[in-house]
């Protein structure tokens, strides 16, 4: 009895150490997280009546939408993986280099076309603007460390990964679509309602009220259009 005990033993032995050989020598994890920016867009060709309607930022009928900025949040996950599979072929090690790139691209800075460049309102209403701008840009930036730590206290240095053999690259892709993107995701939603503080009834009066009426009358003029 004891001489079997002994060889199930060392078959045991035998079987971890060839798995930890097998595993042995792939490369660390790692994972890298930048930032997507790009210029700002400009558009300056569309009527503020139809500014409105591009946004569900604005559900106050009442509201004149002068100006509108829009930022689409872009998340691109990818991962490479580097693999050693048992001399048995059914299961495999990997470790893996996963790139992250998140941010707002484009970000369209609209102005009414009824307020020209040359004129006050078209000032005014481009400076609101652009603080909606800002708010996408510096808070796409502020967020970097924050991502950039969790996505490595994850990942950075983790073990290999054993797993069955072909599957390898479908579970850590997997784990990035369940997971990783929809934080990231949140943390890019929760910049909105920053933009909504900025649309303050105030900000709508100040804003309107500028630059002498000329605001309120090119609107009003606009309004009278077909």
């Amino acid at each position: 009895m004891l001489p079997a005990l002994l060889a199930v033993w060392l078959l045991l032995i035998g079987q971890a150490a060839l798995a930890a050989d097998t595993c042995s020598g792939l490369p660390p994890t790692r994972v890298s997280v930048s930032l997507l920016e790009s210029p700002l867009v400009f558009n300056g060709d569309t009527s503020f009546k139809a500014l409105k309607g591009m946004s569900n930022r604005y559900a106050d009928q009442g509201i004149d939408v002068l100006g509108l900025t829009i930022g689409k949040a872009q998340i691109r996950a990818s991962s490479r993986s580097s693999l050693r599979r048992d001399p048995s072929g059914q299961w495999e090690c990997a470790t893996h280099q996963i790139t992250i790139a998140y941010g707002f691209q484009p970000i369209t800075l609209y102005v009414g076309r009824e307020f020209p460049p040359d004129s006050c309102g078209f000032r005014e209403i481009h400076a609101h603007e652009m603080r909606h701008a800002q708010i996408y840009q510096e808070g796409a930036r502020r967020l970097l460390d924050e991502i950039t730590a969790s996505l490595q206290a994850r990942f950075d240095n983790a073990p290999p990964v054993r797993v069955p053999a072909g599957s390898t690259s479908v579970a850590v892709q997997q784990e990035l679509n369940t997971r990783w993107i929809p934080y990231i995701q949140r943390l890019l939603g929760a910049l909105e309602s920053q933009q909504r503080d900025v649309d303050s009834p105030e900000e709508y009066a100040r804003v309107k009220a500028s630059c002498q009426g000329e605001i309120q009358q090119r609107a009003m003029q606009a309004k009278k259009q077909p």
